[in-house]
């Protein structure tokens, strides 16, 4: 609600906006984004300064396109039902004119009940969707038929198909021409991933898969695209967190084969998230358990990085130096390895910042490590390198850079 435009919705008659407000709430359509409404004008004369507008332009979303419908209700009969007028989208119907038996919330219209006109634009898109089915079939009977495999697929559980026919006669289509648009709706299941990855209102958890087909149609090219729902664009950390398989890659060249390819790959990048996640935590709290008593601070939500105080004693004769240590693991721990971070409290470089020295390679690791053997060697390393850096740190060292000590 918040990004409707506030002064479209003001311009409804107060009878009409009651029918409106659900749409926009809800939504329709296939996409991601929100139903529009626009053009707002009034059919009727009025004298009074309150906004009489009962007729409207519907934007529905549906497969990259958007579908443009007519409402037209009457301000001064509100408990009847309003007219449609459909368009296909694009300026083109492609034929599209619905029986009124494929709308049953049309010709039996409850004014009472505020979601009538949001049932209306749902029955209207499965309307469209048939409509796009049939002529599917007439016009691209080889697509039409990997379609139809979708259709009467169950590989994919509960996902859904939607055709689109870009061009309603291929005999003066050219090569590379856009010709069949369809979009695969991919539910997956979040409720297994870890707490800080999900919004507290995470809405649909989906990818729309949509693919483009370019003529000819015999041997057509195919291109993808993979729009991600809000849920699943925080899990993969945006578009750039899941790359699409090309067409025809690995063999892969058939419709219902690739969709099922690519819902694979979905599940198998969350998995690893899971996996990530579970493995960072088993890590965290191993060096807890480790140094319970020097423990600074830990991330407790995604166990990425924890921070603990060392201590290295230069000689049996001379004081013990105290280190900072940071331990910091990303998203594709174990696979990456982590980043350790010491620091001296005592000494600064000479622009002001803590002597530091950092080491995210050439140490003792393995993936196939359990996390307290990757804390346990961990720790040995950790040991060795601020032992090795305090005696750096000591004045008159061959090694030392002249470090400014804070008392």
């Amino acid at each position: 609600m918040a990004d409707m435009d506030e002064s479209t919705i003001n311009k409804l008659d107060k009878a009409v906006r009651q029918f409106v407000l659900p749409v926009l709430r809800i939504g329709v359509g296939t996409g991601f984004e929100r139903v529009q409404i626009c053009d707002v004008f009034s059919g009727t004369r009025s004298s009074d300064s309150e906004p009489h507008g009962d007729r409207f332009n519907c934007l529905v979303p549906y497969c990259g396109s958007m579908l443009s419908w007519q409402i037209i209700f009457d301000a001064t009969r509100p408990r009847s039902c309003p007219d449609v007028i459909v368009d296909g989208g694009e300026g083109d119907n492609n034929g599209f004119r619905p029986e009124l038996k494929e709308l049953p919330s049309l010709w039996q219209w409850d004014a009472s009940d505020s979601l009538s006109l949001l049932k209306v634009l749902n029955e209207l898109l499965d309307s469209y969707r048939a409509h796009c089915r049939q002529l599917l079939a007439r016009h691209f009977p080889c697509i039409a038929a990997q379609v139809e495999m979708l259709f009467s697929s169950n590989t994919v559980p509960g996902f859904d198909v939607l055709p689109f026919v870009v061009v309603a006669d291929p005999t003066t289509t050219a090569d590379k021409t856009a010709i069949v648009v369809v979009v695969v709706r991919l539910p997956l299941d979040l409720s297994l991933l870890p707490a800080y990855l999900l919004p507290v209102n995470p809405g649909p958890s989906r990818g729309n898969l949509q693919l483009t087909f370019f003529a000819p149609e015999e041997n057509p090219y195919v291109g993808a695209r993979l729009d991600l729902s809000v849920p699943l664009q925080r899990v993969f950390q945006g578009a750039a967190g899941f790359t699409l398989p090309s067409w025809g890659s690995d063999g892969v060249a058939c419709l219902l084969d690739y969709v099922c390819h690519v819902r694979q790959l979905l599940l198998d990048k969350l998995e690893l998230i899971c996996e990530s996640f579970a493995r960072r935590r088993d890590f965290i709290l191993a060096f807890c358990n480790l140094y319970g008593k020097g423990l600074v601070e830990f991330d407790s939500e995604s166990f990425k990085r924890i921070s603990f105080i060392i201590i290295s004693p230069i000689s049996p004769a001379s004081h013990a130096l105290h280190f900072m240590v940071y331990v910091d693991l990303s998203n594709q721990f174990p696979g990456v390895c982590p980043k350790f971070t010491i620091q001296s409290v005592y000494h600064r470089t000479a622009n002001g910042g803590p002597a530091t020295r950092v080491f995210d390679k050439d140490y003792p690791y393995s993936p196939r490590w359990p996390g307290h053997e990757m804390a346990e060697r961990s720790r040995v390393f950790l040991m060795e390198k601020s032992l090795q850096f305090a005696q750096d740190l000591m004045p008159g060292n061959a090694r030392d850079p002249g470090w400014p000590v804070v008392c």
